[in-house]
């Protein structure tokens, strides 16, 4: 009876199978998600997940969580740890995950980088002797205030630090400084620039920049608008654009002289017209043929079309100049971009590459090419999966559902009996679940998830499964990165009243409106700056390009096997399932 018994059990055994996932490395001071998962297991698990300084037996617990994993959840449930300060010369902690089953560690590296800061002036551009006012926008990892003070390194042209301020959060994640940066006597010209940090405990930093030089207010702005972005062969002899100017009050600059320089090359073109515009084409065949140094567009492709234009009222009184170098020699006006395309075949499975037509006008020099290597994915029992990407243009959208395409390729007398998939978003797991898996004829199954906004500006999505058999178990995986599209962050929108046309010393009323409460800040600049210093960016499009360096992986998704896959989305794992991590963290025995 007792060899029975031990017998049935060791078969049991064989087909229990677990995955604990983690980020690859731990942020300091953030709340880190660890995902765990049971194969084969009916009854219900208790399992204690710990964070500690090492496994000798003096060792400090810096976080520990209790996780019940029963068939109501599918086995499958997350626990928060949030490690708290650490000492500098702590580099990895140890992931410790214990139950009656599951005794196993793995040391994960510390990352001091947390939350995001972006710093804004008053305005772009300064005289000597002004003020420059400095606010910050300081948020952790969860897009909360962080309440942290803030250092802000103010450096001249040449990069040498001018002063050092601290500011102090006292407006719950908006600190200000209390007395405005005063540029010094005789300074030097040119760009300035501000280096924000926290403290010692954290790396996280930004960096902006603002202009010192003696200007004049403008009377009016000029605005160049090309046909295109590039010149190229089909429009080499013929490049139009559009000459406008408007008075800073709105309306247009009528009847005035335009002068253009193209490189080396002046002239007197037409006169503006009644609306403030006027077309002007230009030949660079022949602007080149009459100077020194390249001919054609082969000689000059990599470098930009200058443009100078001085624009003079006809009547002899203000005059302006304005400068634009926007437009790109090329050789095609196209170029091919692999965005989703993982570099590893599966047999078995669709391969898609996703690329647009070819230009038949072009000669063959200048259509676009692009060469690209894949590599065959590795399984040693043959067991692929494969996530086919919505099309380019269609990406996810908030508040709708995705639907996404997976296939899979596994041996027929061996059955997959549910797809199991996790949604990364700036290096956190926003979204987990298993779907029970539907066998067809094509051996693809959609898998659809509510898209939140917790997943803006992009995603990273990973689909595995565990299948048993032959004597041995393997972890199947594929992931891809995906857009997410949103219309504006919390719902903010901003209105002006009625009174678009307003004078010195009247009032402007804003009508501000958010989905929830908050702290609302405001900045008002003379657009007349921004004429003298034109490279505006969009702040809403850094922030979220900023955000989304917080994102841990790596490329459009996929990898050569199945634990590149979970290395290249930005996590490492433990499990028995004939898998080890492929990252810096290593197995700790």
């Amino acid at each position: 009876m007792q060899l029975t018994y031990f017998m049935f059990y060791e078969l049991n055994q064989s087909a229990l199978r677990y995955l604990i996932t983690a980020p690859l490395s731990l942020r300091l001071d953030a709340v880190e998600t660890v995902l765990l998962q049971l194969f084969g297991f009916t009854d219900e698990v208790t399992i204690h997940v710990f964070l500690k300084t090492s496994m000798a037996p003096d060792h400090v617990v810096l976080a520990r969580e209790v996780v019940t994993l029963n068939a109501q959840n599918h086995h499958q449930a997350a626990a928060k740890l949030f490690p708290r300060q650490l000492d500098k010369s702590v580099s990895h902690v140890i992931l410790h995950v214990q139950s009656r089953e599951i005794n196993q560690h793995l040391s994960v590296p510390v990352s001091r980088s947390n939350g995001f800061l972006f710093i804004q002036t008053d305005k772009p551009l300064y005289t000597p002797h002004q003020s420059v006012k400095v606010r910050a926008f300081s948020l952790n990892q969860e897009l909360r205030p962080a309440n942290r003070s803030v250092f802000l390194k103010f450096k001249d042209p040449d990069q040498i630090t001018v002063d050092i301020v601290e500011m102090f959060d006292v407006n719950n994640g908006i600190p200000s400084m209390q007395n405005p940066f005063k540029i010094p006597v005789k300074p030097k010209l040119g760009i300035w620039s501000i280096e924000a940090s926290y403290s010692d405990d954290f790396t996280t930093a930004a960096r902006t920049d603002f202009d010192v030089k003696e200007y004049v207010l403008p009377s009016f702005s000029i605005h160049m608008e090309p046909e295109a972005n590039y010149i190229s062969y089909g429009s080499f002899n013929r490049f139009s654009f559009k000459v406008s100017a408007r008075y800073l009050h709105g309306a247009p600059v009528a009847d005035a002289e335009v002068f253009l320089r193209y490189g080396y090359v002046s002239g007197k073109n037409p006169p503006l017209s009644s609306s403030g515009e006027v077309d002007v084409i230009v030949n660079m065949q022949k602007v080149l043929s009459n100077q020194d140094g390249p001919k054609d567009l082969n000689g000059v492709v990599g470098k930009y079309l200058y443009i100078a234009v001085l624009l003079e009222e006809s009547t002899g009184g203000i005059s302006q100049e304005a400068e634009f170098a926007a437009v790109k020699f090329v050789q095609s006006p196209y170029r091919l971009s692999l965005v989703s395309t993982p570099p590893f075949i599966k047999p078995g499975l669709p391969y898609n590459i996703q690329f647009e037509t070819a230009n038949v006008a072009l000669p063959a020099a200048s259509q676009a090419a692009l060469t690209l290597e894949a590599s065959a994915y590795h399984s040693p029992n043959q067991r692929y999966l494969y996530i086919d990407t919505p099309l380019l243009g269609h990406g996810l959208e908030v508040g709708h559902y995705a639907n996404i395409k997976v296939y899979s390729a596994t041996p027929s007398y061996l059955a997959i009996k549910a797809l199991s998939y996790l949604v990364l978003s700036k290096g956190k797991v926003v979204d987990f679940g298993s779907r029970k898996f539907v066998s067809s004829a094509d051996n693809k199954q959609t898998l659809s998830f509510e898209v939140t906004g917790a997943m803006v500006p992009s995603v990273r999505l990973l689909v595995y499964y565990i299948l048993c058999g032959e004597g041995t178990a393997e972890l199947v995986a594929d992931s891809v990165w995906l857009d997410v599209r949103a219309r504006c962050v919390e719902g903010l929108q901003v209105r002006t009243s009625q009174k678009y046309n307003l004078k010195p010393k009247q009032n402007l009323q804003l009508n501000v409106r958010t989905n929830q409460n908050g702290l609302l800040a405001l900045s008002a600049v003379d657009s007349a700056l921004f004429t003298l210093r034109p490279n505006y960016r969009d702040p809403v499009s850094m922030v979220l390009r900023h955000i989304e360096q917080s994102d841990r992986g790596c490329g459009g998704g996929g990898g050569r096997d199945s634990a590149d896959v979970f290395r290249l989305a930005g996590l490492t794992f433990i499990t028995n399932a004939n898998a080890q991590p492929t990252s810096s963290s290593t197995w700790v025995m």
